[in-house]
């Protein structure tokens, strides 16, 4: 986006490229950075993933496209095929990376012709300034490739451990989901390439198998290769042989976490682990010494809190564990009384039996003197964070969409905000929106975040920023907060026309007339309920007049809905008649916009 930026880098943030000295790089502020974005965004490559797919990478990331923006056609004969982000096309477009790295899969599906080129042509593609695409319109050529004939096969599949497969195939084939691969019901969390041998995947498991026989399976043509050729259906049985040997603690050191500034006791085993004693330090006590100012005393340590226990570094890594040492506590007087661990002591703790186990429950030894740290300082980092922004299509955290509707977005804080900064809408930034209001909620951490109507004109992921948001004690932000929202739009729909298309006489009262209005829209709509509307005459609502609008499910949205209602011949032959929207109205379009509930329609 044009304009002019700060890029500003928090202290204890950035870790040095030698990570082994937890050296992070000091704060840092740029001056002020010009953007002027007139550079139209090109293709830069077009690549064959396999015989039936190519990525067509862009020069920079490029807002949504959808079917609309391309025509396809066969070079040799002019025969069109259809294009979109559905199965049902010839072409099928997958843009789950075109709006953040600018990449998109293009997907010829069983109907296309093999060795047949096709030209795709793509028009009016733009960037995040909406700078056209150059050449606009951009021809992309494509060939879908021949089948091999030769489907590929497992050939070997290898136990790393309980919780982890190898699985070899006897070709390169194209990276696979977790739901590809059957291991007797066990839910599969992660499908790794492995980097030196491409016909090799790590299959990783929610948790460790049992010790005995467990069935792998592949459906056909859930796995193909480079030529697009599937597999054919295969099932074995495999032995998980039980681990005998025990885990050894292979290191013990202190290390210092930039994010938070806190000094952790961080342990790695020769194997993956589950925790035991290790997942409890409360109840978990361990024996020691302590060694300070050349005294040496006898001491226990302990969690400070019920159920603290060392926790995972990484969620991926079952090998090394840590706990934050301000979390810990030592006794000198054999569990009676603790105190915070000191300054500059070095400790060493025996490491008791079974504070681990191996993936098939096989406990490590106790060792004494196993552990052993210095405790030295935290720099703990203060200020003001947020925790999550919400919208109606997710969260930042990954947590679930709320029900907010298309113009509502939360930001909940880690601290008690400064008032002024928090209803402060200049504090909040969202490309492509326009944010109107913020209201502080009662328990002065959540803020609710209100757009402007009709102002965000595509659904997508944009950019929030929030910044100078001060804690309640006036403490300031650590950084500005920068990350990527996914917002749907916020354009409501409107009367675009107005017919009445009958007004006959009603079989029951001579007197009136039964009056049908066709009302056009600017867009596809739909509507649930009938009492949207009001009957005004020359002004002033029409007592016992009741509007009827036709009920369409949001699957059969339409332009055109009819609203029926029975009034007198003389109001209607005389007086000015409106449809006034109420404020109950519910049509809308399939986004969840609603007419605005001051929506006047003038009937003759």
């Amino acid at each position: 986006m044009n304009g002019e930026y700060v890029l500003s880098i928090a202290k204890d943030k950035v870790l040095a490229a030698d990570n082994t000295k937890n050296e992070y790089l000091p704060a840092y502020n740029s001056g002020v950075i010009k953007v002027n974005d007139q550079d139209r965004p090109t293709i830069a490559s077009v690549q064959k993933v396999h015989a039936s797919q190519y990525k067509v990478k862009f020069s920079e990331p490029v807002k949504s496209l959808t079917g609309a923006n391309f025509s396809a056609k066969y070079v040799a004969d002019g025969t069109t095929l259809s294009v979109g982000t559905t199965d049902a096309e010839n072409i099928v477009l997958d843009t789950t990376d075109l709006q953040l790295k600018g990449e998109l899969l293009v997907n010829l599906n069983t109907a296309v012709k093999s060795n047949k080129e096709i030209e795709l042509k793509l028009v009016g593609a733009v960037d995040w300034n909406n700078n056209l695409l150059s050449p606009n319109p951009a021809s992309i050529a494509l060939t879908k490739g021949e089948s091999d004939g030769k489907a590929p096969e497992v050939t070997d599949i290898t136990v790393i451990n309980p919780q982890k497969l190898e699985i070899k195939f006897s070709e390169e084939v194209v990276k696979f989901g977790t739901a590809a691969v059957d291991v007797s019901g066990n839910t599969v969390t992660k499908v790794e390439q492995d980097k030196n041998d491409k016909t090799k995947f790590i299959i990783e498991l929610i948790s460790p198998l049992l010790v005995g026989y467990v069935n792998v399976s592949i459906d056909a043509d859930a796995i193909i290769d480079l030529y697009g050729e599937g597999i054919k259906a295969f099932s074995k049985a495999i032995q998980v042989k039980e681990d005998t040997e025990a885990p050894e603690l292979t290191s013990a050191v202190i290390q210092k976490d930039g994010r938070d500034g806190y000094e952790y006791l961080v342990v790695k085993f020769n194997k993956d682990v589950n925790l035991d004693k290790f997942s409890n330090l409360y109840n978990n006590v361990l024996d020691g010494k302590e060694f300070k100012d050349y005294v040496t005393r006898d001491v226990k340590v302990k969690a400070k809190t019920v159920g603290k226990g060392f926790e995972a570094v990484d969620p991926d890594v079952k090998n090394e564990y840590r706990i934050k040492l301000d979390d810990l506590e030592v006794s000198y007087d054999g569990g009676t009384n603790y105190s915070a661990l000191v300054k500059d002591a070095k400790y060493t703790l025996n490491l008791p039996a079974a504070a681990v186990e191996n993936l098939t429950g096989k406990d490590n030894d106790a060792k004494d003197g196993a552990i052993s740290f210095t405790r030295g300082s935290d720099s703990v980092v203060s200020g003001q964070e947020v925790v999550k922004v919400q919208t109606n299509l997710g969260a930042t955290d990954g947590s679930a969409a709320h029900a907010l509707g298309n113009n509502k977005v939360v930001v909940v804080f880690k601290e008690e905000v400064n008032e002024a900064d928090a209803t402060n809408t200049a504090n909040y930034s969202i490309d492509g929106a326009v944010v109107k209001n913020a209201e502080l909620a009662a328990d002065k951490k959540t803020v609710t975040l209100t757009l402007e109507d009709n102002k965000t004109e595509y659904r997508g992921a944009r950019y929030i920023t929030i910044s100078n948001v001060r804690t309640s004690g006036n403490v300031a932000m650590k950084e500005s907060f920068r990350k990527v929202i996914e917002l749907n739009e916020n354009i409501a729909p409107t009367v675009k026309g107005v017919a009445v298309t009958s007004n006959v006489e009603n079989t029951g009262d001579s007197t009136k007339y039964d009056v049908t209005v066709k009302l056009t829209f600017s867009e596809n709509v739909w509507n649930d309920t009938s009492s949207d509307f009001g009957v005004f005459l020359n002004g002033t609502e029409a007592a016992g007049v009741t509007a009827s609008v036709e009920a369409v499910a949001s699957a059969s949205a339409k332009q055109e809905l009819t609203v029926t209602f029975t009034v007198s011949k003389s109001d209607f032959d005389d007086k000015k008649v409106e449809l006034r929207a109420k404020s109950t109205i519910d049509v809308q379009d399939v986004k969840g916009n609603k007419l605005a509930d001051n929506t006047v329609v003038t009937v003759k």
